[in-house]
């Protein structure tokens, strides 16, 4: 199983059955990489396959419970100032998720191929970038503006933003930091 790959797979299947073809768009990532993770899934009897489309068990639901409690929203972004490239994709993450040191996980993201990534740090304050603290409307009011719409946060909780030329590179560099953030959160929590 890829982790990064099946968590993104769980998220989108916790409203409801989706199809295949479905979940490769929603991804970005192909037909068959989809099936091949589906597969390997239904063997270990996370995902319930139907004629409608695919669906979490109770086990799978228990699986990625910290995936499906944690992550608040997915959501592609057309950002100004923080893109990176083409497709800029962020990903709310609720409650205190510690992130240490953001290059760390900016490097996860550029070996899938992603060009870069971001964590914002949501204070009282208003966000602010993870590793300096300084208030991210200081130098970019417009997409400060913008997550803060889009991502209504609370003190606690991070922003990751992940920047690609593609959308299969985005959300992969992007689940393989929640991926990496909540194995963090659950050691620690449990």
């Amino acid at each position: 199983m890829r982790p990064e790959i099946a968590s993104q797979l769980a998220w989108l299947l916790r409203c409801g059955a989706q199809g295949r073809r479905s979940l490769a768009r929603a991804t970005g990532l192909g037909e068959i990489v989809v099936r091949q993770e589906l597969e390997r899934l239904h063997s270990l009897g996370l995902v319930e396959m139907e004629r409608r489309g695919t669906l979490l068990t109770p086990k799978g639901r228990r699986e990625f419970a910290t995936v499906l409690s944690q992550v608040k929203e997915v959501e592609e972004l057309e950002l100004r100032e923080l893109g990176l490239d083409r497709l800029t994709v962020g990903a709310l993450i609720g409650g205190t998720v510690e992130s240490g040191l953001s290059w760390r996980f900016r490097d996860l993201a550029i070996r899938t191929g992603a060009s870069g990534a971001i964590l914002i740090s949501c204070t009282p304050q208003g966000p602010q970038f993870a590793d300096s603290d300084e208030p991210l409307a200081a130098r970019n009011p417009r997409d400060a503006t913008l997550l803060q719409e889009r991502f209504p946060a609370r003190a606690g909780d991070l922003i990751v933003l992940v920047s690609a030329p593609d959308r299969g590179r985005a959300h992969l560099g992007l689940w393989e930091i929640i991926t990496v953030l909540l194995s963090r959160y659950r050691h620690a929590a449990g």
